[in-house]
């Protein structure tokens, strides 16, 4: 069944036994927090305002205006294990990938407007839905950029990589080669 806490811009579809498909989970911002909530039945009892804590779950998808916050389900944990633990632990929930600022290093106002857009990382830039990129001005054309930003450093690290085999390969040769020296050295005495 279709959960309408969920917004639309999130969900993706809906899955053969009717529960609700979102977006990859990858591409959202799932932050869980403490709020304080008021207890009606104690406020009722004692007569005054009565809070207890409770925790909710706030999901974004990036470029999206709509945020679901709400508290936390059974699902929620099970849906985000690594969120709820670090959130239990007390240990940052931020979005790991390349920061923005590497992308626009001269350009302070992008990156607060892609922030302002609950954008983070770089990745999260690339993989923005169609519908998010078009919130966005230039959206496409930012999105295309960070596809390239991040294109550019795959291909860094396959060179990289290939860079190190070379440099081990001729340590090898030249390892080889002192014992071929050595070896002929040898040779040359007992003869």
């Amino acid at each position: 069944m279709f959960d309408s806490e969920i917004p639309a811009a999130v969900a993706s579809g809906i899955n053969p036994d009717g529960s609700l498909q979102l977006g990859s989970d990858d591409k959202l911002i799932v932050a869980f927090y403490k709020r304080a909530v008021q207890d009606e039945f104690q406020s009722k009892a004692t007569g005054r305002p009565h809070f207890v804590e409770k925790d909710f779950v706030k999901i974004i998808q990036p470029g999206e205006k709509d945020i679901v916050d709400r508290p936390v389900k059974e699902l929620d944990k099970q849906r985000w294990p690594a969120k709820w633990q670090a959130y239990l632990q007390k240990k940052s929930q931020a979005a790991d990938g390349t920061p923005l600022e590497l992308l626009y290093p001269d350009n302070p106002v992008i990156v607060a407007t892609l922030r302002a857009w609950s954008i983070t990382t770089v990745q999260q830039l690339a993989n923005l839905s169609d519908t998010a990129a078009g919130n966005l001005q230039f959206g496409g054309e930012m999105r295309k950029k960070a596809q390239q930003f991040l294109e550019g450093a795959e291909k860094g690290k396959k060179f990289h990589a290939l860079e190190r085999t070379i440099q081990e390969q001729a340590a090898e040769l030249k390892e080889l080669k002192e014992q071929i020296a050595i070896l002929m050295a040898a040779k040359e005495k007992a003869a």
